[in-house]
């Protein structure tokens, strides 16, 4: 594995008629993810005002994302009190999912470089 950590990015729609989506149409994730830990070591949300970044990336900032994306999502849900937190919720929601495929292609190609490789 190259490098000790690595990026993901989510993306998800922001809401119609807040004050946002005039300088926004979406809500970006970005989890820098420590891969021999698990860890978030840094995250990044862009937004309008640089406090609410600050604050969502606060949240998931050492997050352990062996325990799932479920009580991160409900922390920040539970802390942000935001008209868009559902888009930014979700953009955090796919950036893990891109985590753990990435996650499931460096376990399936550790099989295959382990001798475990399919013979069709």
């Amino acid at each position: 594995m190259e490098g000790k950590t690595h990026l993901f990015s989510g993306h998800a729609q922001l809401p119609k008629g807040i004050p946002m989506r005039d300088h926004l149409d979406r809500a970006t994730a970005l989890l820098e993810v420590d891969l021999e830990r698990h860890i978030v070591v840094k995250a990044s949300f862009i937004t309008v005002l640089p406090h609410t970044s600050e604050f969502l990336s606060s949240i998931v900032k050492g997050y352990d994302l062996t325990q799932g994306i479920g009580p991160l999502i409900r922390e920040i849900e539970g802390r942000a009190h935001l008209n868009s937190i559902r888009a930014f919720c979700k953009a955090t929601e796919i950036a893990y999912e891109h985590y753990r495929e990435y996650i499931k292609m460096l376990n399936s190609v550790d099989l295959d470089e382990a001798g475990f490789k399919s013979h069709c």
